[in-house]
């Protein structure tokens, strides 16, 4: 088990999303720090979890390139008012275009990571030091998004080595086609739990009640690319 934290450090392009009123996408330098903090025991023949305990492991860092994609706050309230199924959405969003980019760079899934965080609490952390440490970081990204005062999830996707290699700087020139692309795999996925197929497994992606309910959220017509004008 794990903690994970995104920070953007330094941002080198920028621009809209959609119809240029969805949101922003931002392409720049990440800090992705990770600390083991906890293990399962599994039984190998039945996958069962019979046990877990914590651990004390040094953080590491990375700092490497990446790009982040944040809706607007009335955007998302147009999605739901619920903020817990908003970001089990997102998280599937993240699964998906993690999983979708690779199609397009021609590469592993693993040269890439994926993490949904928050760009608020990510800019007050850019302000002061570029190295989270402490309880706060230790805790999932999930509970920070709820509790938030300012509600700004936003999908981060970067090169999985140090300094990167180029990846997604070319990703954010395919923005558009790949948020398209998401969008209709969504849409032509009948699944209403969790896919492994895109949005991810149910377990990663929140509780089925959302799908079963009518109240999972689902992509903006406006996430794709800037429409032609007359």
């Amino acid at each position: 088990m794990t903690a994970k934290g995104v920070w953007a450090l330094d941002r080198f392009q920028a621009g809209p999303t959609g119809s240029g009123t969805a949101g922003r996408i931002e392409q720049g330098e990440l800090l992705v720090a990770e600390q083991v903090v906890g293990f399962k025991k599994i039984k190998f023949d039945t996958m069962e979890n019979v046990g877990a305990g914590e651990v004390d492991l040094p953080q590491q860092e990375m700092q490497t390139s990446g790009l982040w994609l944040t809706l607007r706050p009335e955007v998302l309230a147009g999605i739901s008012p619920d903020r817990d199924a908003l970001v089990d959405g997102l998280r599937g969003l993240a699964y998906l275009l993690h999983h979708l980019a690779p199609l397009f760079l021609m590469c592993d899934v693993r040269d890439l990571g994926s993490w949904l965080g928050d760009a608020a609490a990510a800019r007050s952390r850019s302000r002061g030091t570029a190295r989270p440490t402490g309880p706060d970081h230790r805790a999932h990204a999930g509970p920070r998004l709820l509790a938030a005062e300012q509600f700004e999830p936003t999908v981060y996707l970067y090169d999985s080595q140090p300094g990167g290699v180029g990846l997604t700087e070319r990703l954010f020139e395919l923005i558009g086609p790949l948020l398209v692309r998401a969008r209709e795999t969504i849409r032509a996925c009948s699944c209403r739990s969790g896919c492994p197929s895109c949005v991810g497994p149910v377990n990663e992606v929140g509780p089925p009640r959302q799908a079963d309910d009518g109240h999972a959220p689902r992509p903006p017509d406006r996430l794709g690319p800037p429409r032609p004008g007359p």
